[in-house]
Parts: C-alpha cells; sequence; structure tokens
C-alpha cells in the first residue's frame, strides 16, 4: 500500500499505455498519510464521483472513498452512464446517499457482484482493493492481479528509477 489517496478518480484521470497497461492520473488533489490514518475532511473530487459517507460534511476515510470511486468508473465504463446522477447538485447527492445502485440485467453474475461490492453504501461494509485485486471477476484464472510498486516519486526514487517508470 502506498498510503496515497487519490481523491479523484474517474474515468477521465486514467491513461491507458500503449501496452495496455492502466495508471492514474492528475493528483492536484491527492493527498499522502504517513500512517494508516487516512481521515479527510476537505470536500471530495468530482460530484458524481463523490462518496455516499462524503455527501454528508463530515469526516471521511479518503480508502473507502477512493473504492467508490473506482466502483461509479467501472459502472461509468461498463454501462456509458452514471450510476446516480440527478438535475441539481443536491439532488445528485441524494441518490448516491439514498437511492440502490441499478445493475443492468444482462451484466455477468461476477461483474453484478463486484460493482454492488464496490458501491456498498456503508464504507465499513466495501470492498477493499486488495479484495477487488483477488475477484474472480479481475483475477480470472490467472489469479490476484499482482501490486505494483509506485513510481511517483515522492523522495523516494531516484531520477533514472522515475524516467523507466514512464516508458
Amino acid at each position: 500500500m502506498q498510503n496515497i489517496i487519490h481523491g479523484d478518480i474517474k474515468p477521465d484521470n486514467l491513461l491507458v499505455t500503449s501496452t495496455g497497461n492502466v495508471k492514474i492520473g492528475d493528483f492536484s488533489v491527492s493527498q499522502i498519510f504517513e500512517d494508516d490514518d487516512d481521515m479527510l475532511w476537505r470536500s471530495p473530487g468530482t460530484p458524481v464521483f463523490t462518496a455516499p459517507e462524503c455527501c454528508q460534511g463530515s469526516a471521511y476515510h479518503g480508502r473507502t472513498a477512493d473504492t467508490w470511486a473506482v466502483g461509479v468508473t467501472l459502472y461509468c465504463m461498463i454501462t456509458g452512464k452514471y450510476p446516480f446522477l440527478g438535475e441539481t447538485l443536491q439532488e445528485t447527492y441524494d441518490k448516491i446517499a439514498n437511492d440502490p445502485v441499478e445493475i443492468p440485467g444482462d451484466t455477468s453474475p461476477q461483474l453484478a457482484d463486484l460493482m454492488q461490492r464496490l458501491l456498498y453504501k456503508d464504507p465499513g461494509h466495501r470492498m477493499t482493493l486488495q479484495a477487488v485485486a483477488a475477484h474472480p471477476w479481475v483475477a480470472g484464472a490467472e489469479g490476484p492481479v499482482p501490486e505494483f510498486v509506485c513510481r511517483c516519486g515522492f523522495g523516494r526514487r531516484n531520477r533514472s528509477d522515475s524516467q523507466e517508470a514512464v516508458q
């Protein structure tokens, strides 16, 4: 775990390399934590990707909020629409906080399970990213997705390591 909370995970901030690897970009609202205390008080990133607990204006755990945003991103990539969208910001937040997620009926059972578990309203029951990597829809027959080392710099790597990561 890199102890980085992105704070604005969404399709616009995902980059795909020529070899098909996905990288996360735009760390403008991200925050680094030195320990496991990932409590945040600031407003979250893009409203339609905001976790239910962030809509209340109180402190929330950054990791579970990022995990929610991964679920919304997956939902958008699969269905082509947002799972919770109102005509106003308040209506969007109300839908995020109160409406159940509607998974299309033609979704595979494994994918539906993954989306449901990423989009649990209660952050204490929401799937972790480590569990996502081992989920059958993600892992398939090859097993869990390996954890990759962060190449973001932040003083832990030298310049040549960072340049190699970009290539």
